[in-house]
């Protein structure tokens, strides 16, 4: 995202910020921070501070702006809190308020005094998706004008790796090309692992036996329950985890699945399932939530409630080469429409309108949201 942004007029210098690791709210690691810069048109962004995390209240960090030059300053991860001067923030979520059951408490406690705070503070609010957008808008109360969904990208290096690149990558984990279901994220209840893995006991043993489940992402939290189910699997060979893997890995790891199943209870965005596309690798996705607007009609919907409609969508996927060989090549066809090119170029049009003479800071960009002839209130 800073590369594209610096592409677009924006340039880069690095501060010291900090952020809270999911699930441990005192946990607080260094993180990239200050982007500013100008752009080709009036009232250029002098300095923009970039914050891409949150830090616990009780060890926050000042960025005062009597001690920063910055014009505008960019939460990227909720928080505002330290900061008193023009702002925009990113919300990529809503879940802390929806599903506060899924996220342990100091997670929630941290996450929704940020955001309320930076309500407070009038700051701009991007979100990554239209369905997270309408969730803050009537949340919050906020006018549509202050709200602007802008789509996240995918990098490059995500698309289908070599034969050769791909053997290299899957030899590594003991795994055979399109022989395994790929699960990805946060092994926690939000991502509803709990139906996955419900659903893939419900299939053939043979069938298990053939495509393992695999799980890539960290340990997550409140899951208990989940880890005795998965430990059982694990002992048959059936579930395999493979907990954080380098980045340069995901692309075969995606590639040499069978299909992905994200059929996550809630997201802000979706990442996994669009990386995942772009990899040319079969996606089922959440009917009804933001995943449903990155896949689209080019992977398979289910109700995230109903195990039995996940069952359905893996056994087609297993045993429909046709069908896997379609979405392999629309799936692809449709990541390339999300890019961090775009993103930041949405992204720096908030800037610039947020500190343009058309309705000062705080009118936000209401010509580049839903009202003024956007798409849905995304930027354009």
């Amino acid at each position: 995202m800073t590369k594209a942004l610096k592409a677009c007029g924006c340039s880069v210098e690095a501060d010291c910020l900090a952020h809270v690791s999911a699930g441990d709210p005192s946990s607080v690691q260094g993180e990239l921070s200050a982007v500013g810069g100008g752009g080709r048109r009036p009232r250029r962004l002098a300095k923009l501070a970039f914050r891409t995390g949150i830090r616990p209240l009780w060890r926050g960090w000042s960025v005062r702006r009597g001690r920063h030059s910055y014009t505008l300053f960019h939460g990227t991860n909720y928080d505002l809190r330290g900061w008193d001067g023009p702002a925009v923030v990113t919300f990529h979520d809503l879940s802390t308020h929806r599903f506060p059951q899924y996220h342990p408490e100091a997670r929630v406690r941290v996450i929704n005094q940020a955001m309320e705070t930076a309500v407070a503070k009038g700051a701009h609010v991007i979100t990554p998706s239209a369905k997270v957008r309408s969730e803050v808008l009537d949340h919050f109360g906020l006018p549509a004008e202050r709200v602007t969904a802008v789509p996240l990208g995918v990098g490059e290096a995500f698309s289908r790796p070599s034969e050769a690149a791909l053997e290299v990558v899957l030899s590594r984990y003991d795994l055979l090309p399109n022989g395994y279901i790929l699960a990805a994220g946060s092994f926690e209840p939000r991502k509803n692992f709990g139906s996955v893995l419900s659903a893939y006991q419900a299939l053939s043993y043979s069938v298990r036996e053939r495509y393992p489940l695999v799980h890539v992402g960290p340990s997550g939290w409140l899951n208990d329950d989940l880890a005795a189910v998965a430990s059982r699997l694990e002992e048959l060979g059936q579930f395999r985890r493979l907990g954080f893997v380098e980045e340069n890995e995901l692309p075969a790891l995606y590639a040499g699945a069978r299909g992905l199943a994200f059929p996550s209870h809630y997201e802000g965005f979706g990442l996994p399932a669009l990386e995942a596309m772009a990899c040319g690798t079969p996606v089922i996705g959440s009917r009804g939530t933001a995943v449903e607007e990155v896949i689209g009609e080019a992977g398979l919907l289910v109700d995230p409630n109903d195990v039995g409609d996940l069952v359905s969508a893996l056994s087609r996927l297993i045993e429909d080469d046709e069908l896997v060989s379609h979405l392999r090549d629309v799936g692809s066809e449709r990541s390339r429409e999300f890019t961090w090119e775009a993103c930041a170029l949405q992204t720096a049009e908030v800037y610039r309108f947020a500190l343009s003479d058309q309705g000062g800071f705080w009118y936000g960009c209401a010509s580049l949201c839903g009202q003024a002839g956007g798409r849905d209130g995304y930027c354009e």
